[in-house]
């Protein structure tokens, strides 16, 4: 079994999904080093055949691909964490994500690219300027303040072999990251695209929830320690469950931090998923149970009682339907 396991979950915005995918695609990391596991949290049917396309013309080896009708987001991203719980390391990895130093083509209206596009990884990061310190923002090394991590950067050299940081190895750089410095729970920062890493990165470290710091976790890292001590997402929450997980995380004494000189660009950041009342509605719903009721030491999952039918089913296609 390789050693770190994909996890995207995906609804709708296909031009954004292919777009992270071709991501995935282009950047340096060789695909035989991980698993991809997308799941469809209720899409459109034009989203869902896009998708199913996209999935079988190979460009980006699909592990499994499942569909089934709309979930909260915390048990979307739980069936995937189910199937993964054996991998060293996990990726949660948002569809509207793309590693720097790769450039994907949009898709053009309901075109799938079932051959390789003309364009290619860009030569030149626009975004540059990097802190060269790692930023462990909360945990057992760090139980009431921000710590910097004493000089760590990319170009370190650890246990892991060396990894330059013009690459996007993107996994590469977050488990040497992760491993080298007992971060068990670790998170590129997302930066729009109209924004510099410097001041992402000091925004995302400074970030706190009644006075709590926790990641953003549109491509976060889940080491195997961290869910066997955490668990799943809480299942109440239909929003800032990477807010929930990472303050769960530094309630159990485990480090959270972001990679220091490595990034995501969030091509989603200005693009609403959902009409204004709803989403607000998520979120004040999913603050209040995290500001008014204890945070858990452990969350279980719906999925854990029908887990061995799913695996079963994982194993005979590569496409599952699930009820």
């Amino acid at each position: 079994m390789k050693k770190t396991a994909i996890a995207m979950v995906t609804k709708d915005r296909w031009n954004m999904t292919y777009q992270t995918l071709m991501s995935l695609y282009y950047s340096d990391q060789p695909k035989s080093e991980y698993d991809l596991f997308i799941l469809d949290n209720g899409s459109s049917p034009e989203n869902v055949e896009q998708l199913k396309e996209f999935v079988n013309s190979g460009l980006v080896p699909v592990t499994n691909a499942y569909f089934m009708g709309e979930k909260r987001i915390s048990v979307a991203y739980n069936m995937l964490l189910a199937m993964t719980k054996d991998y060293d390391f996990r990726l949660k990895l948002d569809n509207d994500i793309v590693m720097f130093k790769t450039v994907t083509p949009p898709a053009k209206g309901s075109e799938t690219s079932s051959h390789i596009p003309e364009s290619h990884p860009g030569e030149v990061d626009p975004l540059s300027g990097a802190p060269r310190s790692g930023a462990i923002i909360g945990g057992v090394n760090s139980p009431t303040s921000r710590l910097q991590s004493p000089s760590v950067g990319i170009q370190s050299r650890g246990k892991k072999s060396f990894v330059a940081d013009n690459s996007s190895r993107f996994l590469d750089h977050l488990t040497s990251f992760a491993e080298d410095n007992a971060v068990d729970l670790t998170a590129l920062v997302p930066v729009p695209p109209t924004m510099a890493f410097p001041s992402a990165f000091n925004d995302a470290i400074n970030r706190t929830l009644d006075g709590r710091p926790y990641l953003q976790g549109a491509c976060m890292l889940i080491s195997k320690k961290a869910f066997e001590m955490l668990g799943y997402f809480d299942e109440r929450l239909d929003k800032r469950i990477d807010v929930e997980y990472s303050q769960r995380a530094i309630k159990n004494g485990i480090n959270i931090g972001y990679h220091p000189s490595y990034w995501s660009i969030h091509i989603g950041a200005r693009e609403q998923t959902e009409a204004n009342p709803v989403r607000d509605q998520k979120y004040a719903m999913a603050t209040s149970i995290m500001q008014n009721q204890p945070i858990p030491i452990y969350s279980n999952s719906s999925w854990e009682k029908v887990l061995r039918q799913i695996k079963k089913a994982s194993h005979k296609h590569q496409i599952v339907n699930v009820e």
